[in-house]
């Protein structure tokens, strides 16, 4: 684990390997700190939860979220200025909503970008869209409303203080698996984000955010549980904040190193979050 640097060109502005940390190292990061508990609310999270996260070999477990409408952040103390690249690297063991999620935003919650994942491939209704047409849809989980979908790797982009869901990354992720999450910035404001798996881009997209500055944000929400609240369990393995703008590739490499060789580290805000999708 590395403090936050702001000294050569090609030192990371903030990185963090959750597997060598023993808590939660207080100088990078802070629990529902003020541009957490704005954004959380706007992920359909209404009552805010305290964080309690654990430590192992195997990287910061998240699993406080587990009733309606709650919500719980984990944010940068600093904040970052385009360019840079933000790269979180999860994985969800439990899921009956927003299990993770990883965004940048402003100060004021207005703009940013949020990639976050629903890992249950029961919790999404008969859509041309969602999921695996074996498991999701009535009578696979007849307590779920036509036309809904729950289950997958989303984006939702704050623009002008509203946040839109925007992307469905990936239809059909599972629990178990370790995903990269990845939102790049350039000096222009042009953001690009993904979702991959074994370096293999499942996902990406691209939106107009400014220039900020942003903070990165961990959370984990559940807003209008699907059939009832269930628990949701998120490991962490690593948040990177590197200082340029890259783009996007199916080249990327991944290894057991939270931080695979290829990959840049950035600042973002990390967002957990669980079962609400709008």
């Amino acid at each position: 684990m590395m403090p936050v640097a702001r000294g050569a060109s090609n030192s990371p502005l903030l990185q963090d390997d959750f597997t060598q940390d023993t808590s939660l190292n207080s100088s990078l990061w802070q629990i529902n700190g003020p541009v957490g508990s704005l954004v959380g609310p706007d992920d359909a999270g209404v009552n805010q939860i305290l964080l309690a996260p654990a430590f192992s070999p195997a990287g910061m477990t998240i699993a406080q979220i587990n009733g309606s409408q709650e919500y719980g952040t984990i944010e940068s103390i600093a904040d970052f200025t385009p360019p840079f690249t933000v790269t979180g690297i999860v994985e969800g063991i439990i899921s009956n909503g927003h299990t993770f999620g990883l965004a940048i935003s402003t100060q004021d919650a207005s703009t940013g970008v949020l990639v976050y994942g629903n890992v249950n491939s029961t919790n999404c209704s008969s859509l041309g869209n969602c999921g695996d047409p074996n498991t999701c849809g009535n009578p696979a989980n007849p307590s779920i409303p036509p036309n809904q979908c729950y289950y997958g790797l989303d984006v939702k982009v704050g623009q002008a203080g509203k946040w839109s869901h925007v992307a469905k990354l990936y239809l059909t992720p599972s629990v178990n698996v370790t995903y990269t999450l990845q939102i790049s910035v350039n000096a222009a404001g042009d953001a690009q984000y993904s979702a991959s798996q074994a370096g293999q881009v499942l996902g990406q997209g691209t939106a107009q955010v400014g220039t900020g500055p942003f903070y990165v944000i961990m959370e984990q929400v559940e807003g209008s549980p699907v059939a009832k609240p269930g628990p949701n369990e998120a490991i962490w393995l690593s948040v990177a904040v590197a200082p340029t703008a890259t783009v996007i590739s199916t080249t990327a490499t991944s290894g057991p190193s939270p931080f695979p060789s290829g990959f840049p580290t950035f600042g973002w805000i990390l967002i957990v979050s669980s079962s609400y999708f709008s």
